[in-house]
Formats: structure tokens, sequence, C-alpha cells
């Protein structure tokens, strides 16, 4: 299992989001997290996706369908697709994603 954080950005939003990667090839056979994760029903490779929003809602899903929300809905898929490409923190554009910004935004944080 890996974990990452993001910085998700849409129109004047900002949601710091946890996304833990499920990678069966990246996982021991035999071992303890593999029978679990198969227990639970999880034999793929598989996106968890929760907003970190000071535990409000305590929302986490595989199913980037599961969203009734533009921004998380395209946030989750968005990482699904683009997890190798992605590094911890990067800034996760739904505005730029959907094509209604012409430049993605750069983090919130000052550095």
């Amino acid at each position: 299992m890996e974990i990452r954080l993001f910085e998700v950005r849409d129109r004047a939003t900002f949601i710091p989001v946890m996304a833990i990667c499920f990678d069966p090839d990246k996982i021991k056979r035999e071992s303890q997290d593999e029978y679990l994760l198969s227990m639970a029903g999880y034999d793929g490779w598989y996106i968890l996706y929760a907003p970190l929003d000071g535990l409000k809602s305590g929302e986490i899903n595989y199913d980037s369908s599961h969203w009734n929300d533009r921004t998380h809905k395209t946030a989750h898929e968005y990482i699904k697709t683009h997890w190798d490409e992605l590094k911890p923190g990067d800034v996760v554009d739904c505005e730029f994603i959907r094509g209604e910004s012409k430049e993605s935004k750069t983090m919130q944080r000052r550095r």
C-alpha cells in the first residue's frame, strides 16, 4: 500500500485529500496484508480516496462514481488514472482537468 496526500483545487476550492493505492503486485503473496485485503473484497488495483475535512464526513471510497460532488469525482478519477505520474503533495486542479481554465493552479502553500 502507498499513501499520498494531494491538494485538490477547483473554482474557489481547496481540499486536502488522502489517496491510498492498493497494488497487488507490490504486496507479498501470502502476507497478512494480502489476506486481509482479499477478505475485504479488494482483489485488484484500487485507489481509496478520502477528503481530509477535519473528520466532518469521514468518507473514503474506492469508486470515483460514489461522489455526489463533481470536484471529488473529477479528482478521484484523475488520481486513479495518473497515479504513477503524481507525486505526494501535487496539485490536482479539477477546473483545469475539465478544460474550464487555461492554466493549472499552483500550490497554495508559500515556500
